[in-house]
Formats: structure tokens, sequence, C-alpha cells
């Protein structure tokens, strides 16, 4: 993204942040986008727990006026068989379905999400779900793919989300890891 000419701010969630309660973690989210994006226009790229915890902030604010892509986003509890049932509840994990289930979602004015048809923490129900819920967000599906999305599709994605705003490099774009 750099290349292209975006200026790229980001949170790495390792090793201290992601030890913060979902409340702690939600308030320095709101403080990075409200220091930094404060303005319309700009992106969110967030993946897995990153997208959880965006999500999860986002809908403690205005909607969003710009775009956000989500790669194998966690939006929810997840049931992960693997020698054994292990059940994924992350806090507050119902409450984004909850949320788009009654209407009351604050829709960003873009939402692109990408996940894989065999990924146990965003499973392709839930995503799907999620989607029809949102009008105008767009949900890709790879075949296949599991939890950690091919990083020749990830960058192929990225571009293809930037297209539209190639001519535009004074956006920021705001990452979570």
């Amino acid at each position: 993204m750099q290349k292209l000419g975006y200026q790229v701010i980001g949170r790495d969630l390792l090793p201290d942040f992601i030890n913060y309660r979902i409340a702690q973690q939600i308030e320095i989210i709101k403080q990075d986008i409200n220091e930094f994006l404060a303005g319309g226009g700009s992106i969110l790229v967030a993946r897995s727990y990153g997208a959880f915890i965006l999500l999860q902030t986002l809908i403690e604010m205005n909607p969003f006026t710009g775009m956000v892509l989500l790669l194998s986003p966690v939006l929810g509890a997840s049931k992960v068989e693997a020698g054994g049932t292990v059940f994924f509840k992350p806090p507050r994990s119902y409450k984004l379905l909850d949320m788009a289930r009654a209407g009351i979602f604050p829709i960003p004015q873009y939402l692109e999400l990408h996940a894989g048809t065999e990924d146990k923490q965003c499973h392709s129900s839930i995503a799907d779900e999620f989607s029809r819920l949102l009008p105008g967000i767009k949900l890709t599906l790879v075949k296949g793919a599991g939890h950690t999305l091919d990083q020749g599709y990830v960058e192929d994605a990225l571009k293809k989300f930037l297209l539209g705003r190639l001519d535009d490099p004074d956006d920021e774009i705001f990452t979570l890891r």
C-alpha cells in the first residue's frame, strides 16, 4: 500500500494490546480512529481478531465514512474441531450479529469481507448471514481456504479494493493485525 503512495498507520495487537480487557481495546481503537482518521474517506483494513475488535469499536461510533476491508474476520463464536471440539468465544461474541439482526448496526460507507469456506474462526455461514443482514456489504468466500488466506489472494483482493482509490494517495489507511 505504501508503494502505491498511501500513508499507512497500524496497530499491532501483540504482545500487550491483546492482554487488555475488550473495553480498553475498543477505547484505544476509538482514539486511533478519531486521531488519525477524523476526516472522511479513510480506509481501514483489519484481519482476524483485529477485524473483530474493529467491528466492536465501529458499533460504538457513528457510521464510518470511509472504506473497510476485513480479511478472515472473527464475527462471533465458533466451534473448532481438531482432535476434539473447542469452542471459540471472544468477549461480546454475539453482539455483532444481534445488532445486524435488529437492524441497528452502523454500516460503514463501504464494507468488504473476505473469508475462506473452511475457516473455523470466521465460519462461512456466519459471514454469509452477517453480509445478508447489512445492505451493501460485499462478501467473498474463498473456496477451500482456511483462516489464513493465501498471500497472493490477499494482495489481489487489496489491489481490487483500492482500485477506485488509486487516484487519491493522500488517503490514510489504518491497519489492525
